[in-house]
This record gives structure tokens, sequence and C-alpha cells, in this order.
């Protein structure tokens, strides 16, 4: 699960472009959770926490805290890649027709994760949805 962060005064808060509700770090720092450092502050506050994160600006891709690469859509999927899907950017490719070509990535980041799941087939996902979502 990817959440939006952003630094305000010293402290963390949710928000795409402007702070929405106060972050818990203990909510920041369970497993399956990718913080999206969404301006320098964040930045700066994240890496000193035991928490899982990326900064992206102009850039195709990012290395993650992690080790796995953030990728923005139209990025070349590797191992280690959490791929933007279409819907992400406006593009008009389909999931179906987006999933091909990234099914071999380490993960993607979707607003559709159902989707997903009936591409993959539950099988595929046993386990795996549990870990990367979190009881919020």
């Amino acid at each position: 699960m990817e959440v939006d962060v952003l630094g305000v005064n010293g402290e963390l808060w949710f928000g795409h472009d402007r702070p929405e509700r106060r972050a818990d770090v203990e909510l920041l720092a369970r497993a399956g959770v990718m913080c999206h450092a969404k301006d320098i502050q964040a930045a700066s506050i994240l890496r000193s926490l035991p928490v899982s994160f990326f900064c992206l600006g102009r850039d195709e891709f990012a290395l993650c805290s992690n080790g796995l690469i953030w990728s923005n859509y139209g990025c070349m999927p590797t191992a280690a890649s959490i791929m933007c899907s279409p819907e992400l950017v406006g593009a008009p490719e389909s999931i179906e027709e987006f999933y091909p070509r990234v099914a071999t990535a380490y993960g993607v980041c979707t607003d559709h994760p159902l989707t997903y799941v009936k591409l993959l087939g539950r099988e595929a996902l046993n386990g795996i949805l549990l870990e990367s979502s979190p009881d919020w």
C-alpha cells in the first residue's frame, strides 16, 4: 500500500497536495506500507524512521529505501520494480492490456487492486493481500 506523506513544521501528515491528517508513525512502519515523500521535509523525516519510502520528482523511477524500484508508467519492468498502473496517470491503456507487460514486476501501484486480483487469480495471491494490505 502506498501512502502520500507531507512534512509540515517537523511533523508528518497524510495528503497528496496538502496536509489532510496527521500521520501515525506506527502505521507507516507496518510491513507492506510504502511512503511517498511528497516534499523534502517529509523525505528528511522519513529517512530517520524505520519505514520504507521513496521520493519521485520528474524521474522515470526512484530507488526506494528498501531496495525496490518505484517506476513511473511506461518504464521497463524489472523483478524489483513497483509499476504505476495506467489509471494513475490518465493513460488510455486498460489494466488488462497493461498487465501482461508488467507481470514480471515485483508489484503494481493501482487504484483498482481487485482487477489485478482477477487477472492473477486468487491462488497466486494467497497471503500477499493480507501482508501488503494492513488493517487500517
